[in-house]
């Protein structure tokens, strides 16, 4: 029986994306957006429900409710990518928000939304909206483009109270054990793993065990900077998409804001008193500025790492515990000025200017590595 039911989904699944090859030209003549929706890969993720989007452009003009459904064709199912013609729209501008909804017409109606996109199909522009969310039949979600708003900006107060206090009463914590952390009372069907989930992260473990042991066996010390490439050979560990720009200021600054420690970098108020440098040394690249200059117009940004010093480590490792100097340049960039490896003053420690900074030693190499 269970066979009987995969054929017919299927089949059915084979004749909806037959439908909508046949149908797409067509719509393709009378859209000027596609809307591409990825529904997540929870349990129940997928519905049957009638789901409507609207775009909302920077000055507030909406489009008409849009239906996203593709005649013939079993839409918004778990896992999926879904690609929907838009309506013509026109002399529309750029989109800056989504409202996006569904109805109860199906008895299996429950969906969650990884993200939605939006793509001018004359110009390439994209536009991101993550939801990252079950969306209910109660209410319309309204997603600004990132969806990344402080509470104090954000517009959709109400919404946003009866979002926190969805979060409070499905995630209602208590204290177990006196003087421990408080727990979950319940665990969230979402934070749960199934079986199948279970399993294949053993199959991956396995996997990348295998893969990173035969890595060890072939990759040698490295030399130079562009052997860490060599380390990304096998399906579990790929080459990052961030590979070719990694070195340059810019992506070492992002790496400030949205890297894996991401708290550290503070707006500097006055230089610190062991940062070795000053006017002469930086005036080239803060576009002509004096160092006052710069940090009376908020320019510059400074991360320390003082909390390094003096960590344990094995004989053969030199730990940093460097200060760093940013500056926010005119276009509106974050770029690294200065680098400072270690806490004090010192011949032994120069300042290294980003823009000109060159090895000079193998131990200046190793230094960085054991840094990364």
């Amino acid at each position: 029986m269970g066979n009987i039911v995969a054929f017919v989904k299927g089949a059915l699944h084979y004749l909806g994306n037959l439908a909508f090859h046949l149908y797409k030209p067509n719509a393709l003549k009378n859209c000027d957006h596609l809307i591409h929706v990825q529904t997540g890969d929870k349990k129940g993720a997928g519905t049957d429900a009638n789901v409507y989007i609207r775009l909302f452009n920077e000055t507030g003009v909406t489009s008409s409710e849009i239906l996203l459904d593709v005649p013939f064709r079993d839409d918004l199912e778990k896992g999926t990518l879904e690609v929907f013609p838009c309506p013509m729209l026109g002399d529309f501008g750029p989109i800056s928000r989504i409202e996006i909804w569904r109805d109860e017409a199906a008895p299996w109606d429950d969906w969650y939304v990884d993200y939605v996109m939006i793509a001018h199909v004359g110009s390439k522009t994209k536009y991101y909206f993550p939801v990252h969310r079950w969306i209910r039949s109660y209410r319309r979600y309204s997603i600004k483009e990132f969806d990344v708003v402080l509470p104090q900006h954000d517009d959709c107060h109400a919404a946003r109270a009866d979002e926190l206090k969805e979060k409070r009463m499905l995630y209602e914590f208590v204290r177990q054990v006196p003087g421990l952390p408080t727990q979950v009372k319940t665990l969230p069907v979402d934070e749960s793993f199934s079986n199948e989930y279970k399993w294949n992260i053993v199959q991956r473990k396995v996997q990348m065990l295998t893969e990173s042991a035969i890595t060890k066996r072939i990759i040698y010390k490295w030399t130079k900077l562009d052997d860490i490439k060599s380390m990304f050979k096998f399906k579990h560990f790929p080459v990052p998409s961030s590979v070719e720009e990694w070195q340059t200021d810019e992506h070492f600054a992002r790496q400030r804001l949205t890297g894996v420690n991401a708290i550290m970098i503070r707006l500097c108020e006055r230089i610190p008193d062991n940062l070795d440098v000053d006017d002469q040394m930086l005036r080239p690249f803060l576009e002509d500025k004096t160092i006052v200059q710069a940090i009376s117009a908020k320019k510059l940004f400074y991360t320390d790492h003082k909390l390094l010093e003096g960590l344990a480590t094995d004989e053969h490792t030199e730990l940093c515990s460097p200060l760093a100097l940013f500056y926010l340049r005119n276009d509106g960039t974050l770029v690294p000025v200065a680098l400072q490896l270690f806490q004090e003053k010192a011949p032994t420690n120069p300042v290294k200017l980003i823009f000109y900074y060159t090895l000079h030693s193998n131990h200046d190499l190793e230094i960085i590595l054991d840094c990364l």
